[in-house]
């Protein structure tokens, strides 16, 4: 689930950088775990949809099992 992700958010950043390059760990800290903006983010430094993001972040979170 995402409230296990904001939880331990400042722990996966290293994580989501390496599954999304295009990110930096700065931006995702002033992110504090919200969803909704880390998938404004994520759209925004990839040039992906929303849509598109939120598909990534679902698949992202069933293999960490936390979906």
């Amino acid at each position: 689930m995402w409230r296990d992700v904001q939880h331990s958010w400042q722990d996966m950043l290293g994580q989501i950088v390496r599954r999304w390059p295009a990110t930096a760990a700065e931006d995702l800290m002033q992110i504090e775990g919200d969803r909704s903006r880390f998938t404004d983010y994520l759209a925004r430094a990839h040039d992906l949809t929303h849509a598109e993001a939120e598909e990534l972040i679902e698949t992202w979170l069933r293999e960490q099992r936390l979906a």
